[in-house]
């Protein structure tokens, strides 16, 4: 069980990494100031990450948090 925990929170923080480098990519080309535009469709339990749509930047860095968090709390229990 913790195994599996841990491996969700890496997964979801290298995603929110790479999310996050999209949207400074995106804003230093100014695509788009306040979204930026991510590629196909996850679903990470309750949290919805859209890709192909605007994915607020507040998003991103919450997706960033729970990766960091679930990591945390796997290698903890």
């Amino acid at each position: 069980m913790d195994l599996k925990v841990l491996l969700l929170g890496v997964v979801i923080l290298i995603v929110g990494i790479i999310l996050v480098l999209l949207s400074l990519i995106g804003s230093k080309r100014h695509i788009s100031e306040k979204r930026t535009s991510v590629f196909g469709f996850i679903l990470v339990g309750p949290i919805p990450i859209v890709f192909g749509k605007n994915v607020s930047r507040e998003m991103i860095i919450l997706l960033v948090l729970i990766g960091i968090i679930l990591t945390l709390l796997a290698w903890v229990l």
